[in-house]
This record gives structure tokens, C-alpha cells and sequence, in this order.
């Protein structure tokens, strides 16, 4: 089954539950999008999006999945990271390995920082 059937059978189960199709199509993947009883705007491959007027506003928005996307990378390599905390063999890599560390948390307050910024603009 390939990704347009997915979209179809997917489209027509939000139909079948209330929702309503849209002019509008996704700017991810060019599916129609759906408007749920409560109000949100879906798309049925990528589920929850944001319809924008302007391109500052789409940046915004386009913005905040980025940061977690990113924040949740970071993670996965602070895990493997942590993995080695403990088995180096150096005081050399020991400071490697906290340099990296340190740098990666650095990281993620600065995207927790910026998603809040934009949070409380809205």
C-alpha cells in the first residue's frame, strides 16, 4: 500500500468521523487537509498543522516542530554519550566527553529558551 492510499483511507476515516475536507492541502505533503469537530486542522499523514497567512507567522510555526525535532536528537546522542561516562581512559577524554555534554545541554536550553519566546509572543 503506498503513501497516497494511506492518505485516502486515512482521509476517509476523518471523514466517516465528523470532520470536514478543506480547500486548503498540506504544506508538507500536498494531502487535502480536515477540519475536526474540535476546531483543529489535520492532515492525514501528518496530522496536526497550522494554516498561516503570512510567511513570518509560517516560520514561526514551522519553527517549534523543528526545535523539538532537534532537542529530541540531541537526547538520543546525550544517551549515547552517557554510555562512555565512566570507561574513558584518559583525563583527556574525560574532558572530551563533558566538553560534549556541556555543549549539547547548552544546546537544548537555548531551543527550551527559543520555544518559549515564541509561546509567549502568541
Amino acid at each position: 500500500m503506498g503513501k497516497d492510499d494511506d492518505a485516502v483511507k486515512k482521509g476517509a476515516e476523518l471523514l466517516r468521523q465528523g470532520a470536514t475536507m478543506l480547500q486548503e492541502s498540506c504544506p508538507i505533503c500536498g494531502s487535502p487537509l480536515y477540519k475536526l469537530k474540535s476546531g483543529d486542522i489535520v492532515c492525514p499523514i501528518h496530522g496536526k498543522v497550522a494554516i498561516v497567512s503570512n510567511e513570518s507567522e509560517a516560520i514561526e510555526e514551522s519553527s517549534a516542530p523543528l526545535f523539538v525535532r532537534i532537542e529530541e536528537k540531541i537526547l538520543k546522542q546525550l544517551d549515547v554519550l552517557s554510555e562512555d561516562i565512566g570507561k574513558t581512559s584518559s583525563y583527556e577524554d574525560d574532558v572530551k566527553l563533558s566538553m560534549a555534554i556541556g555543549g549539547w545541554l547548552e544546546v537544548i536550553e537555548k531551543l527550551r529558551f527559543l520555544r518559549k519566546e515564541s509561546k509567549e509572543k502568541d
